[in-house]
C-alpha cells in the first residue's frame, strides 16, 4: 500500500500531460478502482495520504476526485462514516470543500448530509 500512497503522492506533483505523471498514473486509477470497488480501503488510503501531503493541491485532487466518487457510488454505506471521520479529521474534512454534487447524483439523504459536510468544511 505505500507503494500506491508514494507514487499518487508524487504524481500530484506534475502536470498530467506529462511524461512523469503519465509513469505514475497506475497509481491515480487504483484509487479511483478502490473507489469503486472497495470504498473502505480507499477512506484508509486518504487518511493516509493526507498524513504525508495536506497540500492545498493533494486536498483539492482527493476532494474533487476519489471522495467525490466514493459519495456517488457509495452514499448510502458510507456517509455516515465520512461524517464521523472529517469531524475528527481536520485534513480530511478539508477536502469536502473541493468535493460537487448535484441532487441527483445521490439519495436525498446522503445529498443533506454531504451538504452539512461542505458547510462545515467551508466554515473550517
Amino acid at each position: 500500500m505505500n507503494k500506491l500512497i508514494d507514487a499518487w503522492v508524487l504524481a500530484q506533483k506534475f502536470d498530467v500531460e506529462s511524461r512523469e505523471y503519465d509513469d505514475l498514473s497506475w497509481a491515480v486509477d487504483e484509487l479511483f478502482e478502490l473507489a469503486y470497488s472497495e470504498p473502505g480501503k480507499l477512506i484508509h488510503i486518504v487518511t493516509e495520504i493526507l498524513k504525508i501531503d495536506s497540500s492545498e493541491k493533494v486536498v483539492g485532487a482527493l476532494g474533487a476526485g476519489v471522495l467525490e466518487e466514493v459519495i456517488v457510488h457509495h452514499g448510502e454505506e458510507c456517509m455516515d462514516d465520512l461524517v464521523v471521520l472529517a469531524g475528527t479529521n481536520e485534513r480530511l474534512m478539508s477536502c469536502f470543500r473541493f468535493t460537487f454534487l448535484d441532487e441527483d447524483d445521490v439519495s436525498p439523504r446522503v445529498y443533506e448530509e454531504f451538504q452539512k459536510l461542505k458547510a462545515d468544511a467551508l466554515s473550517g
